[in-house]
């Protein structure tokens, strides 16, 4: 997935689908090695158009996960994570919803509720909670992650950190922006003291302050914390990378002066990163070449599949 994240999006696809052919040819078709990949793939096809097809390629991959895993297997955990990633982009909230409620009870039976790994899954329950009705729940739910961490942790490990920020962006997306920068400002301190100020998991804590900062009105503070969280990303991932992207665009909004364009809506979409999927959300500003690769890709994921189900 490194490909990916420095903004590679048809590589990293190329290599995780000749990584799956592989798997399939050397391991056979019950391989926790193929299923593992397949889900990966799913995520990088979680906003293609097609969901039908989608779904049948996360689908498979737990099917395999299922035959292959115990339900308490931490790699099962993973493919619930990734499955529940894929319904989130996809905007199947309901099909999020139920994926990590078993994540939750898995991590619950296995660990306990003071465990960091049910605090990892109450906080993914969250975030998908957020975008339905159960929005108070869903904020209780990340609070509640944060709380277990610092308890295990330590307030100043770098998980909790991460956390904190989450708790922080939950308040920004429930229209609290305020809340969130009171949190992000002495946050921040505490972050580069153990994180160190040239790594991504500084840079994106200002990113989140940036977010905030627009909302609330302050679109200099928002460039201060964009541009040292854009030059971090550029000397980590490479111009291209989506990170680096997401914040040009919210910086173009911030120096835009028009604080119509700036609205949560608009944050939340960039924040998705969604523009990457050029392929699928603006089909015409495609080479004909690469859209007979995209398609390629997907007739070998399409017959890989048939295959599979086949062995089933």
């Amino acid at each position: 997935m490194i490909y990916f994240e420095i903004g590679q999006r048809a590589k990293a696809e190329e290599t995780l689908i000749h990584a799956a052919e592989v798997f399939e040819k050397k391991l056979g078709p019950d391989s926790i090695w193929l299923a593992q990949t397949l889900s990966h793939i799913a995520v990088l096809e979680s906003y293609n158009p097609k969901k039908e097809f989608v779904k049948q390629v996360i689908n498979v991959a737990g099917s395999i996960a299922v035959d292959v895993l115990e339900e308490n297997h931490p790699e099962y955990a993973d493919y619930l994570y990734r499955a529940a990633t894929v319904y989130q982009n996809m905007d199947e909230h309901g099909l999020a919803k139920a994926t990590l409620t078993e994540a939750v009870k898995l991590a619950q039976d296995k660990y306990g509720q003071k465990h960091p790994e049910y605090a990892t899954a109450i906080s993914a329950l969250g975030v998908v909670l957020l975008e339905t009705k159960e929005k108070d729940r869903g904020k209780a739910l990340v609070e509640q992650s944060e709380r277990v961490l610092a308890d295990y942790l330590g307030r100043e490990h770098p998980e909790v950190i991460e956390a904190m920020v989450e708790v922080a962006r939950v308040k920004r997306l429930l229209g609290n922006p305020r809340q969130a920068l009171d949190e992000l400002v002495d946050l921040e301190a505490l972050a580069k003291k153990q994180l160190g100020e040239d790594g991504q998991p500084y840079a994106n804590v200002l990113v989140e302050m940036g977010r905030a900062y627009l909302l609330d009105g302050d679109p200099q503070a928002a460039q201060q914390s964009l541009v040292k969280a854009g030059n971090i990303f550029v000397e980590q991932l490479g111009e291209e990378s989506p990170d680096v992207k997401e914040v040009l665009r919210l910086l173009q909004l911030a120096r835009s002066g028009n604080s119509e364009q700036i609205n949560g809506e608009i944050i939340h979409q960039l924040e998705k990163h969604v523009p990457e999927y050029a392929e699928y959300n603006r089909i015409r500003t495609v080479t004909s070449q690469e859209l007979t690769e995209v398609q390629e890709r997907q007739l070998r994921i399409t017959n890989m599949l048939q295959r599979l189900s086949q062995n089933q």
